[in-house]
C-alpha cells in the first residue's frame, strides 16, 4: 500500500479493513487522518478505538485499487476486512470449491 509492503491479517468477518497505529506512524503518517464514517465494534460488541482514516492506493499481486479507505486503531494488528478481500474479488477455496 502506497508502496510499503505490509502483511495483513486476513479477516473475512471484520466489515472494515483496519491499520494498526503502530504501523500507521511507522509507515504512512504523512497521510493525514480524517474523521471515521462510523463507529467500529469487535466481534462481541466492545468499542475499537479509532483514531481516524487514511485513503491510499493498494496493490495486491498485480491488481490495484488507485483509492481504498482504512480506518486507524489504536490497538490491535493491522487486518484485511471482507471490504478489501471484496475489492480484489477474493474467493475462499476448500477441497478445491469456492465458498
Amino acid at each position: 500500500m502506497d508502496n510499503v509492503p505490509l502483511e495483513l491479517i486476513v479477516d473475512t468477518g471484520a466489515k472494515v479493513s483496519i491499520i494498526s497505529k503502530a504501523h500507521y506512524s511507522k509507515y504512512l503518517r504523512e497521510h493525514e487522518l480524517s474523521k471515521p464514517g462510523l463507529s467500529l465494534k469487535n466481534f462481541d460488541g466492545k468499542p475499537i478505538s479509532c483514531i481516524g482514516c487514511i485513503t491510499v492506493h493498494v496493490h495486491f499481486g498485480d491488481k490495484l485499487l488507485p483509492s481504498f479507505t482504512f480506518y486507524v486503531t489504536e490497538l490491535g494488528e493491522s487486518m484485511m476486512g471482507v471490504d478489501l478481500f471484496d475489492a480484489f474479488d477474493g474467493v475462499v477455496e476448500i477441497c478445491h470449491k469456492q465458498v
